[in-house]
Protein backbone atom coordinates (compact mmCIF):
# COMPACT_ATOMS: atom_id res chain seq x y z
CA UNK A 1 0.00 0.00 0.00
CA UNK A 2 2.60 2.55 -1.03
CA UNK A 3 1.02 4.04 -4.13
CA UNK A 4 -2.29 5.77 -4.67
CA UNK A 5 -4.46 3.54 -6.91
CA UNK A 6 -4.55 4.63 -10.54
CA UNK A 7 -8.30 4.93 -10.80
CA UNK A 8 -10.83 7.76 -11.00
CA UNK A 9 -13.01 5.91 -8.53
CA UNK A 10 -11.18 6.96 -5.41
CA UNK A 11 -13.15 7.67 -2.27
CA UNK A 12 -11.41 11.02 -1.86
CA UNK A 13 -12.60 12.09 -5.31
CA UNK A 14 -16.17 12.04 -3.99
CA UNK A 15 -17.44 15.31 -2.54
CA UNK A 16 -19.62 15.84 0.51
CA UNK A 17 -22.63 18.07 -0.01
CA UNK A 18 -25.21 19.96 2.01
CA UNK A 19 -27.14 16.82 2.98
CA UNK A 20 -24.58 14.00 3.04
CA UNK A 21 -21.00 13.07 3.81
CA UNK A 22 -18.73 10.46 2.26
CA UNK A 23 -17.08 7.73 4.33
CA UNK A 24 -14.70 4.96 3.17
CA UNK A 25 -16.40 1.57 3.06
CA UNK A 26 -13.61 0.19 5.24
CA UNK A 27 -14.86 2.40 8.11
CA UNK A 28 -18.55 1.65 7.63
CA UNK A 29 -18.29 -1.76 9.27
CA UNK A 30 -15.88 -1.90 12.20
CA UNK A 31 -15.42 -3.60 15.54
CA UNK A 32 -14.41 -1.56 18.57
CA UNK A 33 -11.66 -2.54 21.02
CA UNK A 34 -13.48 -0.59 23.74
CA UNK A 35 -17.12 0.51 23.98
CA UNK A 36 -17.91 3.74 22.15
CA UNK A 37 -20.96 5.88 22.84
CA UNK A 38 -23.38 7.30 20.30
CA UNK A 39 -21.69 10.69 20.69
CA UNK A 40 -18.32 9.06 19.95
CA UNK A 41 -19.54 7.46 16.73
CA UNK A 42 -21.08 10.75 15.64
CA UNK A 43 -17.82 12.52 16.46
CA UNK A 44 -15.87 10.18 14.18
CA UNK A 45 -18.04 11.24 11.26
CA UNK A 46 -17.88 14.92 12.21
CA UNK A 47 -14.08 14.85 12.37
CA UNK A 48 -13.85 13.09 9.00
CA UNK A 49 -16.29 15.48 7.33
CA UNK A 50 -14.55 18.55 8.76
CA UNK A 51 -11.14 17.43 7.48
CA UNK A 52 -12.27 15.96 4.17
CA UNK A 53 -10.56 18.34 1.75
CA UNK A 54 -7.18 17.91 3.46
CA UNK A 55 -7.58 14.52 5.11
CA UNK A 56 -4.93 12.84 2.94
CA UNK A 57 -2.16 15.26 3.92
CA UNK A 58 0.43 13.71 6.28
CA UNK A 59 1.10 15.55 9.54
CA UNK A 60 -1.85 17.86 8.87
CA UNK A 61 -3.41 19.30 12.03
CA UNK A 62 -7.10 20.02 11.58
CA UNK A 63 -9.27 22.51 13.44
CA UNK A 64 -12.90 22.26 14.46
CA UNK A 65 -15.02 24.32 16.81
CA UNK A 66 -16.26 22.75 20.03
CA UNK A 67 -19.77 23.75 19.01
CA UNK A 68 -19.52 21.89 15.68
CA UNK A 69 -18.00 18.82 17.30
CA UNK A 70 -20.48 18.56 20.16
CA UNK A 71 -23.53 19.94 18.39
CA UNK A 72 -25.54 23.19 18.51
CA UNK A 73 -26.53 22.62 22.15
CA UNK A 74 -22.91 22.64 23.33
CA UNK A 75 -22.04 24.77 26.39
CA UNK A 76 -18.86 25.61 28.25
CA UNK A 77 -19.51 22.74 30.65
CA UNK A 78 -19.36 20.27 27.74
CA UNK A 79 -15.56 20.57 27.48
CA UNK A 80 -15.19 17.49 29.68
CA UNK A 81 -17.55 15.52 27.44
CA UNK A 82 -15.55 16.50 24.37
CA UNK A 83 -12.33 15.52 26.13
CA UNK A 84 -13.90 12.18 27.07
CA UNK A 85 -15.06 11.55 23.50
CA UNK A 86 -11.69 12.38 21.94
CA UNK A 87 -9.85 10.37 24.59
CA UNK A 88 -11.96 7.29 23.81
CA UNK A 89 -11.43 7.77 20.08
CA UNK A 90 -7.69 8.02 20.59
CA UNK A 91 -7.59 4.92 22.79
CA UNK A 92 -10.00 2.76 20.79
CA UNK A 93 -8.67 0.51 18.07
CA UNK A 94 -11.00 -0.03 15.14
CA UNK A 95 -10.87 -3.49 13.60
CA UNK A 96 -11.79 -3.37 9.92
CA UNK A 97 -11.56 -5.42 6.74
CA UNK A 98 -8.94 -4.40 4.19
CA UNK A 99 -7.50 -5.93 1.03
CA UNK A 100 -3.79 -6.75 0.87
CA UNK A 101 -2.31 -8.48 -2.17
CA UNK A 102 -5.81 -9.43 -3.28
CA UNK A 103 -6.65 -11.10 0.03
CA UNK A 104 -8.93 -9.97 2.86
CA UNK A 105 -7.33 -9.06 6.18
CA UNK A 106 -8.81 -7.76 9.43
CA UNK A 107 -6.69 -4.82 10.45
CA UNK A 108 -6.50 -3.06 13.82
CA UNK A 109 -5.96 0.68 13.54
CA UNK A 110 -6.17 3.80 15.69
CA UNK A 111 -8.18 6.80 14.52
CA UNK A 112 -6.55 9.79 16.24
CA UNK A 113 -2.84 10.47 16.67
CA UNK A 114 -3.36 13.48 18.93
CA UNK A 115 -5.78 16.19 19.94
CA UNK A 116 -5.53 19.51 21.78
CA UNK A 117 -8.30 21.27 23.67
CA UNK A 118 -8.28 25.07 24.11
CA UNK A 119 -7.83 26.38 27.63
CA UNK A 120 -9.34 29.75 26.75
CA UNK A 121 -12.63 30.66 25.09
CA UNK A 122 -11.42 30.31 21.49
CA UNK A 123 -13.40 27.10 21.10
CA UNK A 124 -11.04 25.61 18.49
CA UNK A 125 -10.14 21.92 18.92
CA UNK A 126 -7.00 20.68 17.14
CA UNK A 127 -6.59 17.07 16.02
CA UNK A 128 -4.47 14.80 13.85
CA UNK A 129 -5.31 11.44 12.30
CA UNK A 130 -3.00 8.48 12.65
CA UNK A 131 -0.68 7.99 9.61
CA UNK A 132 -2.23 4.57 8.91
CA UNK A 133 -5.68 6.14 8.93
CA UNK A 134 -4.53 8.77 6.45
CA UNK A 135 -3.11 5.98 4.30
CA UNK A 136 -6.49 4.24 4.40
CA UNK A 137 -8.22 7.35 3.09
CA UNK A 138 -5.64 7.77 0.33
CA UNK A 139 -6.13 4.23 -0.96
CA UNK A 140 -9.84 3.63 -0.44
CA UNK A 141 -11.84 3.01 -3.62
CA UNK A 142 -15.22 2.11 -2.09
CA UNK A 143 -17.44 4.36 -0.04
CA UNK A 144 -20.89 5.08 1.29
CA UNK A 145 -22.90 8.28 1.65
CA UNK A 146 -24.36 9.06 5.05
CA UNK A 147 -27.25 11.49 5.43
CA UNK A 148 -26.36 14.13 8.02
CA UNK A 149 -29.89 14.64 9.30
CA UNK A 150 -30.46 10.91 9.67
CA UNK A 151 -27.25 10.41 11.68
CA UNK A 152 -28.22 13.19 14.09
CA UNK A 153 -31.70 11.76 14.72
CA UNK A 154 -30.63 8.32 15.92
CA UNK A 155 -30.98 7.77 19.65
CA UNK A 156 -29.07 4.49 19.70
CA UNK A 157 -25.46 3.83 18.76
CA UNK A 158 -26.62 0.43 17.55
CA UNK A 159 -28.87 2.14 15.00
CA UNK A 160 -26.04 4.33 13.71
CA UNK A 161 -23.78 1.29 13.33
CA UNK A 162 -26.49 -0.67 11.50
CA UNK A 163 -27.23 2.31 9.25
CA UNK A 164 -23.57 2.51 8.21
CA UNK A 165 -23.41 -1.24 7.60
CA UNK A 166 -26.35 -1.05 5.17
CA UNK A 167 -24.99 2.06 3.46
CA UNK A 168 -21.85 0.05 2.76
CA UNK A 169 -23.94 -2.57 0.92
CA UNK A 170 -26.85 -0.74 -0.66
CA UNK A 171 -24.93 0.18 -3.81
CA UNK A 172 -24.53 -3.49 -4.74
CA UNK A 173 -26.57 -4.17 -7.88
CA UNK A 174 -27.46 -7.82 -7.39
CA UNK A 175 -27.56 -8.13 -3.64
CA UNK A 176 -29.99 -6.93 -1.00
CA UNK A 177 -29.43 -9.53 1.71
CA UNK A 178 -26.51 -10.56 3.89
CA UNK A 179 -26.09 -13.18 6.59
CA UNK A 180 -24.33 -12.70 9.92
CA UNK A 181 -23.58 -14.97 12.81
CA UNK A 182 -25.33 -13.67 15.91
CA UNK A 183 -22.07 -12.91 17.72
CA UNK A 184 -20.69 -11.25 14.60
CA UNK A 185 -23.68 -8.94 14.33
CA UNK A 186 -23.43 -8.19 18.05
CA UNK A 187 -19.82 -7.04 17.61
CA UNK A 188 -20.45 -5.05 14.45
CA UNK A 189 -23.24 -2.94 15.92
CA UNK A 190 -21.10 -2.20 18.95
CA UNK A 191 -22.42 -4.31 21.82
CA UNK A 192 -19.68 -4.29 24.51
CA UNK A 193 -18.06 -7.57 25.50
CA UNK A 194 -19.96 -9.27 28.28
CA UNK A 195 -23.15 -7.29 27.67
CA UNK A 196 -26.51 -8.51 26.29
CA UNK A 197 -25.15 -12.06 26.20
CA UNK A 198 -28.55 -13.79 26.08
CA UNK A 199 -29.94 -13.64 22.56
CA UNK A 200 -33.39 -12.60 23.82
CA UNK A 201 -31.85 -9.62 25.62
CA UNK A 202 -29.67 -8.68 22.64
CA UNK A 203 -32.73 -8.80 20.40
CA UNK A 204 -34.86 -6.70 22.75
CA UNK A 205 -32.30 -4.10 23.84
CA UNK A 206 -30.14 -3.65 20.75
CA UNK A 207 -31.29 -5.35 17.57
CA UNK A 208 -34.99 -4.50 17.44
CA UNK A 209 -34.55 -0.81 18.43
CA UNK A 210 -31.78 -0.43 15.84
CA UNK A 211 -33.80 -1.97 13.01
CA UNK A 212 -36.84 0.16 13.88
CA UNK A 213 -34.85 3.40 13.98
CA UNK A 214 -33.04 2.72 10.71
CA UNK A 215 -36.26 1.72 8.94
CA UNK A 216 -38.10 4.69 10.41
CA UNK A 217 -35.53 7.43 9.76
CA UNK A 218 -33.49 6.44 6.70
CA UNK A 219 -34.49 6.23 3.04
CA UNK A 220 -34.52 2.43 3.02
CA UNK A 221 -36.27 -0.36 4.92
CA UNK A 222 -34.20 -2.96 6.74
CA UNK A 223 -35.56 -6.23 8.14
CA UNK A 224 -34.19 -9.48 9.45
CA UNK A 225 -34.93 -13.19 9.58
CA UNK A 226 -33.70 -15.45 12.36
CA UNK A 227 -31.97 -18.62 11.17
CA UNK A 228 -32.22 -21.46 13.68
CA UNK A 229 -30.37 -24.67 14.25
CA UNK A 230 -32.80 -26.64 16.35
CA UNK A 231 -34.17 -24.14 18.86
CA UNK A 232 -31.11 -21.89 18.86
CA UNK A 233 -30.83 -18.79 16.67
CA UNK A 234 -27.40 -19.06 15.04
CA UNK A 235 -27.56 -16.51 12.20
CA UNK A 236 -29.43 -13.37 11.19
CA UNK A 237 -30.39 -12.74 7.58
CA UNK A 238 -30.53 -8.97 7.04
CA UNK A 239 -32.29 -7.55 3.98
CA UNK A 240 -32.82 -3.99 2.76
CA UNK A 241 -34.63 -2.13 -0.02
CA UNK A 242 -35.40 1.43 -1.06
CA UNK A 243 -38.55 3.10 0.23
CA UNK A 244 -41.47 4.16 -1.94
CA UNK A 245 -42.15 7.84 -2.56
CA UNK A 246 -45.02 7.81 -0.05
CA UNK A 247 -42.80 6.19 2.58
CA UNK A 248 -40.11 8.80 1.95
CA UNK A 249 -42.62 11.56 2.65
CA UNK A 250 -43.55 9.91 5.94
CA UNK A 251 -39.88 9.55 6.80
CA UNK A 252 -39.18 13.23 6.16
CA UNK A 253 -42.08 14.16 8.42
CA UNK A 254 -40.70 11.94 11.17
CA UNK A 255 -37.20 13.38 10.80
CA UNK A 256 -38.60 16.85 11.44
CA UNK A 257 -40.60 15.85 14.49
CA UNK A 258 -39.18 15.95 18.06
CA UNK A 259 -37.75 12.68 19.32
CA UNK A 260 -40.23 12.56 22.21
CA UNK A 261 -42.67 9.78 21.42
CA UNK A 262 -40.64 8.51 18.46
CA UNK A 263 -40.13 5.04 19.92
CA UNK A 264 -43.89 4.61 20.13
CA UNK A 265 -44.43 5.98 16.63
CA UNK A 266 -41.88 3.56 15.21
CA UNK A 267 -43.07 0.60 17.28
CA UNK A 268 -45.31 -0.64 14.48
CA UNK A 269 -42.37 -0.95 12.08
CA UNK A 270 -41.97 -4.56 11.00
CA UNK A 271 -38.36 -5.61 11.53
CA UNK A 272 -38.63 -9.38 11.78
CA UNK A 273 -40.27 -12.04 9.67
CA UNK A 274 -40.84 -15.71 10.38
CA UNK A 275 -37.73 -17.61 11.52
CA UNK A 276 -36.43 -20.39 9.29
CA UNK A 277 -34.61 -23.51 10.32
CA UNK A 278 -31.51 -24.86 8.63
CA UNK A 279 -33.65 -27.75 7.35
CA UNK A 280 -36.03 -25.32 5.61
CA UNK A 281 -33.11 -23.41 4.09
CA UNK A 282 -31.71 -26.61 2.62
CA UNK A 283 -34.74 -26.85 0.31
CA UNK A 284 -34.53 -23.28 -1.03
Amino acid sequence: MNDIPATSYRTLDQAPNAISMVKPAELLEVEESLPLKLADRRAINTLILNAWNEIDQPEREHRISKRELHGPAATASDAKRIDGTLSRLQSCKLKLLVQRDGKPYRKSINLLRSYSLPQDHSGQVLYQFEPEMIDLFRHSTHWGRLQKKVMLRFRSKYALALYEMIEKRRGLKYKNRDRFEVDELRRLIGVPDGKLIAYKTFKQKAMNPAFKEVSGLSDFVVQYVEIKKGKKVTHIDVSWWAKTEDDLIDTEIELNRPHNGRAERLSNKVVEIKPRSTLELAFE
